[in-house]
């Protein structure tokens, strides 16, 4: 099992607000896809989620169950550079 279990929601405040290019600077930063949901240092694991019900802090995502939003790729790099350390 993974260390870091990253939920990345897709719900329409999420998608209005460009979650997509937050998941996809997190599948760059973590070495996954949309195939390859697991990365293989066996840090991490993304799970596209429907909804987080968190739309004020949309884009956002859990990690282990705590929330990050307002993510744009930037920080998104940064925060999986943080965990990764």
């Amino acid at each position: 099992m993974e260390k870091y279990v990253l939920q990345v929601c897709r719900g329409t405040a999420c998608h209005v607000r460009k979650s997509a290019k937050v998941l996809q600077a997190i599948f760059d930063a973590t070495g996954t896809s949309p195939e390859k949901l697991a990365s293989d240092d066996g840090l991490f694991r993304i799970e596209i989620v429907s909804c987080l019900e968190m739309c004020a802090m949309a884009p956002v995502i859990t990690v282990n169950g705590t929330a990050h939003g307002n993510l744009t790729p930037e920080t998104a790099v940064e925060l999986v550079e943080q965990l990764r350390a």
